[in-house]
């Protein structure tokens, strides 16, 4: 799929080259985000539709360290709310074994 999508959106042909050294080449420059940006994205950005998931996200992936396919897998079987914590069980993943995090609600 990233195949087809850079030879659409880019017209590069990678089919016949080495992928990792053309990823490496076009993310030069490339800065990721700090965790002042991130803290404030959650502090200012509203609990609408258009944010929620992005921050529940955004926090589950890093409270548990969670993989693209663990957050893709989850589902709200996986949570369990008691009072101001969240319990979350990751689904199987790529090492086999479940994981286990919790998120508290501070007032």
């Amino acid at each position: 799929m990233l195949k087809a999508t850079i030879n659409n959106n880019e017209n590069i042909d990678i089919t016949r080259s080495n992928l990792v050294p053309f990823l490496k080449k076009k993310s030069v420059g490339y800065r990721a985000k700090s965790s002042h940006k991130l803290q404030a994205f959650l502090a200012e950005a509203d609990d609408d539709n258009n944010y929620l998931l992005i921050k529940v996200a955004l926090i589950f992936g890093i409270s548990g360290a969670m993989r693209r396919d663990e957050l893709t897998r989850l589902t709200v079987d996986n949570i369990e709310e008691r009072s101001s914590i969240l319990t979350v069980k990751t689904p199987d993943s790529k090492t086999h074994l479940e994981r286990t995090f919790t998120s508290i609600h501070l007032e």
